[in-house]
């Protein structure tokens, strides 16, 4: 074959590349239209939302309400069985007040303090992104703002129903918007891992 004869397939070859290429940059640019909309619509939507949400769930769980009350107020082991905390840091112990990581790298974080503790019926906390809540100090400009409150009821042959109704306030439309569509999915994963660390711990 002489190079007369390989120099169309070589700038045949280049074309097609040239094509892919194309191709490829029209599908990126699509995709980032695609992600601006769908976060342009999702801040829209948000704005539209009311900054405070409220939602209840409750389940009824096999085991006493003086053991279920003991594994939520001790929030020190939460590591050990609830599957989204990564770590925990005790600040203070009266009152109670903690510090929450998640997350792989164990980075993000919420922090935690307790309004009211009953036993074995109530457990009332409030959860922040402020810092300023380990002092339990209320910071009203923080992000992420919420108050949840636990109650628990015995039901007789060994059955505890616990009641969470959680308030939360979100400063941010977009963060407003994806608590809108995930709603009420933290407690669920709270009572998944309540019933699954009962099953398997001691009676």
């Amino acid at each position: 074959m002489t190079k007369q004869d390989q120099e169309p397939d070589a700038s045949g070859v280049l074309e097609r590349s040239f094509q892919v290429v194309r191709r490829l940059t029209r599908a990126a640019l699509v995709l980032v239209i695609l992600a601006g909309s769908l976060l342009v619509g999702s801040l829209l939507i948000g704005r539209f939302l009311p900054e405070e949400q409220e939602v209840t769930r409750e389940q009824s769980f096999r085991a006493e309400p003086a053991r279920v009350f003991a594994m939520l107020v001790d929030v020190k082991n939460y590591e050990d069985w609830q599957s989204t905390v990564r770590a925990v840091a005790l600040h203070s112990e009266e009152p109670l007040s903690w510090t929450e990581f998640y997350g792989t790298s164990g980075n993000e974080r919420l922090y935690f303090c307790a309004r009211e503790i009953t036993s074995p019926a109530l457990f009332v906390f409030e959860v922040s992104s402020s810092e300023s809540l380990l002092e339990c100090e209320t910071d009203p400009a923080a992000n992420l703002s919420a108050r949840w409150r636990i109650e628990l009821k015995e039901q007789g042959d060994d059955l505890t129903q616990v009641r969470v109704l959680e308030t939360s306030r979100y400063a941010n439309a977009f963060v407003r918007f994806v608590a809108r569509m995930t709603r009420g999915q933290r407690i669920e994963v709270l009572f998944r891992d309540l019933a699954l660390a009962l099953e398997s711990g001691p009676g």
